[in-house]
């Protein structure tokens, strides 16, 4: 997956942002979001708690 900020729409439109599970995604659940037309991004190497990314995804995308 590409870093989120590369994913991000342009243009000031607010995307939905889904925070993943401590352990991931499921391949299935992935490939539900995938056929509902979401991209899928990364924050980064290190795994953050779900807390921690939520806020980080949302400084990203926010911030720009």
């Amino acid at each position: 997956a590409a870093p989120l900020g590369s994913r991000l729409p342009a243009g000031g439109v607010c995307p939905w942002l889904l925070i993943g599970p401590e352990g991931g995604f499921t391949s299935e659940e992935l490939a539900a979001a995938q056929a509902a037309g979401a991209s899928v991004a990364h924050l980064g190497r290190p795994a953050l708690r779900v807390e921690t990314a939520a806020v980080a995804a949302a400084a990203i995308a926010l911030g720009g």
